[in-house]
């Protein structure tokens, strides 16, 4: 594929310039390749860029690892636009995000002034411990504590530019640098990787709705704009955000493929990230769960959906719990549950669940069969989309292949428990 004309070396030496404030930085060379194979991205190209660069105040050459995402050409470039979507995900980077990522830090020194540390300590003990017993219910052999894995808080990668002129892109850190991967997408995620995930999902709607709420941020008016846009209602009516429900910023395309893992020595699964924020939205965190559970676990793992409920129910508590405790002012486990109509039991938070339970409906008949499908050049939109698809195509692949029928049969009959067909 020809490298279009804008993607040049005035476009990194530029962006580099301001992201490290050195107007003297200097690219000797850079190279690209597309950093995805056909079937795995369908809205945009993702480039990883090789930067070789020089600094004001050193002759010594310097490399760095870039990812660039641009819009694709051709059918999916009309959807993206109508729906906002890489608007929408430059808007994230800019200004939503960067507050996200610092939320943490903030309230962590705050509660070291008031030194009242060790009183969140003994409640975050006592949730540790619920969550303990609940992943012990799984039945599986844990190596370690997964519910104290996560290396850090942190939601994205970092952004060195995000722009929508003169041409759309995103410019970030590439994660794999740091040991961060992408998980093979057919099989689905293992117990290991799902509760990581689900982890760093309660921090992500846990950090958003304070933000939201509280206004942490100066930017929470800008916020509202683009957290609660329609684009997404017109696609699908049951993505509504309800007055008086507990919502949260949701990711709104969490699966397989737009999650990176990072390991440890032994081969351990230590951090995710998140990647790809098009189609984010503030509404009920319970969207999130259904796409994601719908379209990325193992198979093996869905059977134990209930306990991974409950397993992001406590985490979450437990975020709120930490990012709640601010200035002096602590909020019991009671008062956290009662707050905002948050989830007060847990029937309650079943019914949240069941309220969306369409959207897995929606993400195993459209969003699963292409996870499962083999990797082809034949994968495109276009190809799925076409109205001469053959038995040989694309299309005919996507949902008759064994990866995807062997995951209906494990979902199907957890969605009918639900109600979904009632």
């Amino acid at each position: 594929m020809e490298t279009p004309a804008w993607i040049d070396k005035n476009l990194f030496e530029t962006s580099l310039k301001k992201y490290f404030l050195d107007d003297g930085l200097k690219i000797v060379l850079f190279s690209l390749k597309l950093a995805t194979s056909v079937g795995e991205n369908y809205t945009t190209y993702v480039y990883r860029i090789k930067v070789t660069y020089t600094r004001s105040n050193s002759l010594k050459e310097e490399k760095l690892s870039l990812i660039l995402k641009c819009m694709r050409e051709g059918l999916m470039e009309g959807l993206v636009q109508e729906l906002n979507m890489f608007t929408k995900e430059v808007d994230m980077f800019l200004t939503v995000l960067p507050e996200m990522n610092k939320a943490y830090d903030k309230e962590f020194l705050n509660r070291i002034a008031t030194g009242d540390e060790a009183r969140l300590q003994c409640r975050h003990e006592q949730m540790i411990e619920i969550c303990r017993n609940t992943i012990c219910k799984l039945r599986r052999k844990i190596k370690h504590l997964l519910f104290c894995l996560l290396g850090s808080n942190v939601i994205s990668a970092n952004c060195i530019k995000a722009s929508m002129t003169p041409t759309p892109c995103l410019l970030m850190q590439d994660m794999c640098v740091s040991g961060f991967k992408v998980h093979e997408r057919q099989c689905g995620l293992d117990l290991q990787h799902t509760l990581v995930l689900l982890e760093k999902m309660a921090i992500f709607h846990a950090t958003s709705y304070v933000a939201y709420e509280e206004e942490f941020s100066p930017y929470h008016d800008k916020m509202k704009t683009v957290l609660e846009s329609d684009c997404i209602e017109r696609c699908l009516a049951s993505w509504r955000r309800n007055e008086g429900e507990f919502s949260v910023l949701n990711h709104g395309d969490s699966w397989v493929n737009n999650m990176m893992f990072s390991y440890d020595e032994n081969g351990c699964v230590k951090d995710c990230r998140y990647l790809d924020y098009q189609l984010s939205i503030y509404t009920s965190p319970a969207v999130d769960l259904h796409y994601f559970m719908s379209t990325s676990l193992a198979n093996d793992v869905i059977q134990d959906i209930d306990h991974l409920l409950d397993f992001y129910y406590i985490r979450l508590l437990m975020n709120l719990n930490k990012l709640k405790y601010n200035a002096g002012l602590y909020l019991s486990f009671k008062e956290i549950v009662q707050r905002k109509c948050l989830f007060t039991c847990t029937n309650n938070f079943m019914q949240l669940i069941c309220y969306v339970k369409i959207i897995g409906l929606i993400a195993m008949a459209t969003v699963l069969p292409l996870v499962r499908a083999d990797s082809r050049t034949d994968a495109t939109f276009e190809e799925l989309l076409s109205p001469e698809a053959s038995e040989n195509g694309f299309r005919h692949h996507c949902y008759n292949n064994n990866y995807y029928k062997r995951a209906l049969l494990r979902l199907l009959p957890i969605y009918d428990k639900l109600g979904v067909f009632s």
